[in-house]
């Protein structure tokens, strides 16, 4: 729990590399709700140090932590799409969600469209999103799968302003992928 709230550039690294496999213990096999949002709140707050050890740990265990946004407790899903968010740019995770010619994009387009019903979930798979649009291979899946029409409804429906500016960045970002013939 400290970890969660903990400044972790404060930590000796070795401490905090250190705390890495016993938090994904904890997504892995807990069958625990609470465990799991914790572990994976944890995780999220020592990848945003962008440490390489820590990343390439985590980003092995995508799989494990990905499978936690099918969770149906709405903390755990969106604990592990921000965990997500913090690896999207390592070579591993964009591998795997590039796998299946981009079928792993849907589940993030889908919760990006669940303002609705999962707000924290949504804002955070939309962030994720304006991520990966930057990355020429996961732009291309992402057109693929209807990410324009997708983040356009979003634009056109949401009411948050947060939503709204990830939104904006991805049609943006998508409108000058495909102007440049990348795809």
């Amino acid at each position: 729990r400290v970890l969660i709230t903990t400044n972790p550039s404060l930590l000796p690294l070795h401490t905090v590399t250190g705390c890495v496999a016993p938090l994904l213990w904890g997504v892995e096999r807990s069958k625990d709700d609470l465990k799991e949002f914790e572990s994976l709140m944890a995780l999220t707050n020592l990848l945003s140090l962008n440490e390489p050890s820590i990343m390439d740990r985590v980003a092995k265990k995508a799989k494990s932590v990905e499978y936690c946004m099918f969770s149906d407790h709405p903390l755990v899903r969106r604990a592990a799409t921000e965990a997500m968010c913090n690896m999207v740019y390592h070579e591993k995770l964009v591998k795997h969600l590039c796998s299946n010619d981009g079928e792993k994009l849907r589940l993030w387009l889908a919760f990006a469209q669940d303002e609705a019903n999962d707000f924290e979930t949504a804002r955070a798979a939309a962030g994720g999103l304006a991520m990966m649009v930057s990355h020429p291979e996961l732009a291309k899946l992402v057109l693929k799968e209807k990410g324009l029409l997708i983040m356009a409804k979003v634009l056109k429906d949401s009411t948050h302003d947060d939503m709204r500016i990830r939104a904006i960045h991805c049609i943006k970002t998508l409108r000058e992928f495909q102007q440049s013939g990348e795809q």
